[in-house]
């Protein structure tokens, strides 16, 4: 059945063997199904394919195959199809060549023009014959409603962890995971560093000033690298205004657990191809907060009479006057507050919350301790 559909015309081209995974780690850890890949190539030549007419693509391992971008062998694919050099494809499933109705349609649509054979595990299949077609088209259409269901169970998985306030994601500098708790940084320095930050943010009212402060004291401030070999790596470096204003909008240092905040979107690009980017919501846009979760703040508003205060946060670094300028912080979080005669380490306990949070304010001034530390 499947020799019969292979004709004198379809051996005299080239077969293209189609190898592709979706992310670096399925190439790294699922050797498996890259070997079966591979191995198509032994059965082009039992086909009758001889080994000088078979080409190997596999340039687009590590891509997904939701779009064409950067799968350059899929483009050179669909080139050489067009041109009729084409005699088959071999592709372990439909899947591997395209979970995108509009990528997979539009290939059938040139291989049935220019009599290019689809080969995969199950069969061999004609485009340009109505049934092959149809069988072919219905295997596109399950491929990406499973790509669908799979996105929806990943994601439907991480959104309702993240309501549990238990899962994991990259920590701003000044907290560790201690376990499955967030924690501060055991790092003396890194903690002296943000509460300096935030100290000299609340003495002299803008992030710009705060910045000329810190670097004129000579202080350096740290940032945690994440992924390649300097993963977990603390690097020190200059304090910049950026930084400021991105360490006073996040609602980490206000003690909530946030997920959400950072969504991706697609986008056309002026080449017609469609990116995906990540884009900053707003804040009623948040897919999870959760203002009173076991976070040390990093702020600490001193109130004889409240035990909690409402601080609100919002940065504007566009406005161009002294006044305008000052990173007026509007986050509807509650942040926990000693009293005066509190040291560091004591819990503060919130009635809202199973445990309680310690507390990291302690009396005097963070910018004499951090200089104390750093000399």
């Amino acid at each position: 059945m499947m020799t019969s559909k292979i004709a004198e015309q379809h051996l005299s081209r080239v077969a293209c063997i189609y190898i592709r995974q979706s992310t670096p780690g399925q190439v790294r850890f699922n050797q498996e199904s890259t070997e079966r890949q591979y191995n198509l190539k032994n059965k082009a030549q039992s086909l009758g394919w001889s080994p000088e007419k078979i080409r190997i693509l596999d340039r687009d391992l590590g891509h997904s195959g939701a779009h064409t971008t950067n799968r350059e062998d899929f483009k050179t694919l669909v080139s050489d199809v067009a041109m009729g050099q084409v005699g088959a494809i071999f592709s372990l499933e439909a899947s591997r060549l395209a979970r995108s109705n509009k990528d997979w349609h539009r290939l059938l649509e040139l291989c049935a023009i220019t009599r290019t054979l689809v080969i995969d595990e199950d069969g061999c299949y004609d485009p340009s014959e109505f049934n092959d077609s149809l069988v072919l088209g219905m295997k596109g259409t399950f491929a990406q409603a499973e790509l669908h269901i799979i996105r929806a169970r990943l994601h439907g998985g991480k959104l309702n962890k993240a309501r549990k306030g238990e899962l994991k994601f990259p920590l701003p500098v000044g907290y560790v995971y201690d376990g499955d708790q967030i924690a501060l940084d055991p790092d003396q320095e890194v903690q002296g560093a943000v509460r300096t930050v935030f100290e000299l943010f609340q003495r002299e009212g803008t992030a710009f000033a705060a910045v000329e402060r810190f670097n004129e004291l000579g202080l350096r401030f740290p940032r945690r690298s994440w992924g390649g070999a300097w993963d977990g790596k603390l690097i020190w470096g200059r304090l910049t205004h950026s930084r400021v204003l991105g360490l006073l909008a996040n609602p980490t240092y206000a003690g909530a657990y946030v997920y959400g905040r950072y969504q991706s979107c697609k986008q056309i690009a002026p080449t017609g191809e469609i990116h995906t980017q990540v884009r900053r919501m707003p804040q009623d846009q948040w897919r999870v907060p959760i203002p009173y979760r076991t976070i040390t703040p990093a702020i600490s508003l001193r109130n004889n009479s409240l035990s909690t205060a409402s601080v609100w946060r919002q940065t504007e670094p566009t406005l161009k006057s002294s006044q305008d300028r000052r990173a007026r912080v509007f986050v509807s979080y509650r942040v926990c507050c000693c009293a005066p005669n509190v040291d560091a380490g004591s819990v503060c306990a919130i009635p809202a919350m199973a445990a309680s949070i310690p507390c990291i304010s302690a009396p005097g001034s963070a910018e004499k301790r951090w200089r104390h530390m750093r000399a």
